[in-house]
């Protein structure tokens, strides 16, 4: 089966929605986002291109936007472009230039679809990152759900709008390997071959050790995160049956001369810290109480 097919039966298999919806499309250049963006044109599926210039990387930044401005009007598709001063965003917010990336890219792909009514925003991860970010979790330190890799299709803040990841089923051989024989033109991020970030580090060295002890560990990985992704899903709706607001078997202390309190301690998979909640039995809402304060 060709990437096509295989690309057409996940999104059927995933429910993801693009064959009934408007779909944003996140696209860098690279390799990955230019054959997702043929993919949803050969499938058929209505589109639009977006393409962020962080302007990190000078001249080599400009000329991604015009390249995937030029591959938008040769699909004749919608296309949407912005540049951001990512390094001033990142030290007025003490964060990272990656961190910053993120938020000034999401903010600004929600910003696009709740304007010109796209129903879900797609980006091009691939099984690869899926398994990198599992093990970047798991060398940082997470609860289960770190475990799980990459979701293929989570909601986008609050809003009603999702953000999917078609293109999880393959890895970067196979997107590559797709590319080649079509003959797809795409551009190199230099920033990829270096060690400066921990994503890189994984990926050139950490991934290649585990592929010599298993030829097929991406695709061991990929049903090892299916299984622990289960798992989670498993747990939360055991917490949510057995411990949830709407189960009505709590632990009950009553003090004289107040009214019942209803203390349960739970367990946050994301952080795999237990934390307290507590409601009276006038007012049925949970709220987090310290861990210094008293059981009941």
């Amino acid at each position: 089966m060709d990437l096509l097919h295989k690309f057409k039966a996940f999104v059927r298999t995933k429910s993801l929605p693009v064959e009934q919806g408007r779909t944003l499309l996140a696209v860098s250049g690279g390799v990955d986002s230019v054959v997702m963006a043929n993919l949803f044109r050969d499938a058929g599926f209505t589109f639009a291109v977006a393409h962020c210039n962080f302007q990190l990387r000078g001249e080599e930044s400009d000329q991604d936007e015009v390249f995937v401005q030029n591959l938008a009007a040769n699909m004749q598709t919608p296309f949407f472009t912005k540049r951001f001063d990512t390094k001033t965003y990142a030290q007025s917010n003490a964060i990272s230039t990656q961190m910053a990336a993120r938020e000034l890219r999401y903010a600004w792909f929600l910003e696009i679809a709740t304007t010109h009514a796209y129903t879900s925003i797609a980006s091009a991860h691939h099984l690869n990152d899926s398994v990198e970010t599992a093990l970047l979790s798991f060398i940082r330190g997470t609860g289960l759900a770190g475990l799980t890799g990459i979701s293929e299709d989570t909601r986008l803040g609050n809003s009603a709008i999702r953000l999917i990841r078609p293109l999880l089923f393959a890895t970067r051989a196979e997107i590559a390997d797709y590319a080649v024989k079509n003959r797809l033109p795409w551009r190199e991020d230099s920033s990829n071959a270096g060690l400066d970030y921990s994503r890189n580090f994984v990926r050139h060295r950490i991934v290649p050790l585990l592929e010599e002890l298993n030829p097929n560990f991406l695709h061991t990985a990929e049903r090892n995160l299916r299984r622990l992704s289960e798992t989670e899903l498993n747990i939360r709706h055991l917490i949510n049956q057995y411990a949830g607001p709407e189960n009505k078997k709590y632990p009950v202390c009553r003090r004289p001369g107040r009214p019942c309190i209803i203390c349960w301690n739970r367990m946050d998979l994301r952080t795999n810290r237990s934390v307290r909640w507590r409601k009276t039995c006038n007012n049925p809402a949970w709220t987090s109480i310290p861990r210094r304060a008293g059981a009941c």
